[in-house]
Formats: C-alpha cells, structure tokens, sequence
C-alpha cells in the first residue's frame, strides 16, 4: 500500500464541473487556491484586496501586494481535486 494520494484514489462526489468551479489567483505569489463556493472565493478576493489598499497608503520599501483575482478554475476537474486536497494539508 502507498501512502501517494492521486485525483482517482480519492473522488470527491458531488463536486461540480468547470465552470462552477472557483479559484483565487494571488497573481503576487502566483498562487490558485481553488474554492468550491464562488461567495467564499469573493471573500478572499476581497480580503486580499482591503490589505492591499492598507499596505499600499503605508508606501513602505518592502511591502507585498497581493492583487487577488477571482477566477474560474483554469484546468480540469481532476486538477481541481488535488489542488483542494493540497490545502487541506496546507
């Protein structure tokens, strides 16, 4: 037995197909992180973008700037479903 999870070892029943799937791209970090709920991908969306207003008024030499965007999911469902998998350990 392995202890590698691949997407067909783990089905995630009931997810939806593309495009009701949802992401958020931290386009600073160059990060998706994918979302069920399209209402809690806004949130993060927005969050991420409320801290970038308050770092940029700062005008400090090191400050990170998200600039989040919500995003349908780009890739396939299976990708989906590791990527989900992949926060859940995050």
């Amino acid at each position: 037995m392995t202890d590698t999870l691949t997407t067909t070892d783990v089905p995630l029943p009931g997810m939806p197909t593309p495009p009701d799937l949802w992401a958020v791209h931290v386009q600073a970090a160059d990060e998706l992180v994918p979302f069920l709920d399209r209402a809690e991908a806004e949130k993060l969306a927005t969050f991420l973008d409320e801290q970038d207003a308050k770092e940029r008024t700062k005008n400090l030499p090191h400050s990170v700037f998200y600039n989040a965007k919500l995003i349908e999911w780009p890739y396939s469902r299976d990708e989906f479903a590791e990527a989900l998998r992949e926060e859940a350990w995050a």
